[in-house]
């Protein structure tokens, strides 16, 4: 139960991005096997390139052709991430940042209170719930009784039993909820429900 179940999501989403493929195959008591595929190209020389930029664009066309740019993220958003495990920070900082968002960590929840307090005034708080010294319901409550802090969304992310920690974490303070491993679309249309 300690991953957030995205490392999978972002191998895919990195192997895609550089033209590649990844399957799996699992079978029961032998193992799992990945597959992966990276389509080598060749490297451009010089003289390539000064070929290709005096030669004509063919697919230049028209400029009312060309389509509007997709809506860029605001980049000021930023985004408190309170998480005792590395490598649940750094799955969700590869997945956010490759959106747009700006990333700030926390180690456990006492120093998610300090930096949201006195550091940062996030745009968005992602507050894991089952941390030591100070967990992420402790953390919410404190969070939430500055009265500077208390319209900035935390969005409760758990391993443990929806429906009890659901509600455990809404009574803390937290907007929203999500169970670990996460569904990557899930977990990126709750992060746009509010900042995009």
């Amino acid at each position: 139960f300690e991953g957030t179940g995205l490392g999978l999501a972002i191998a895919k989403q990195m192997w895609t991005l550089l033209g590649g493929t990844i399957s799996v195959e699992s079978k029961k008591g032998k193992g799992t096997t990945f597959h992966l595929l990276l389509p080598l190209k060749k490297e451009i020389g010089e003289n390539d390139k000064r070929l290709a930029k005096s030669a004509p664009n063919q697919n230049r066309g028209d400029q009312s052709e060309k389509k509007p740019a997709p809506k860029a993220i605001d980049q000021k958003s930023l985004i408190l991430l309170v998480d005792d495990n590395p490598d649940n920070q750094y799955a969700v900082k590869f997945i956010l940042e490759d959106h747009g968002y700006r990333m700030a960590f926390a180690k456990d929840g006492a120093e998610g209170i300090q930096k949201a307090i006195k550091k940062l005034k996030p745009d968005l708080i992602l507050m894991d719930m089952m941390m030591p010294k100070v967990d992420g319901y402790q953390a919410t409550q404190k969070i939430r009784s500055y009265q500077a802090l208390k319209d900035i969304p935390i969005i409760a992310m758990t391993a443990k039993s929806p429906q009890e920690d659901n509600r455990k974490a809404i009574q803390a303070g937290c907007n929203e909820y999500l169970s670990k491993p996460f569904n990557l679309d899930e977990f990126l249309k709750k992060v746009e429900k509010y900042l995009g």
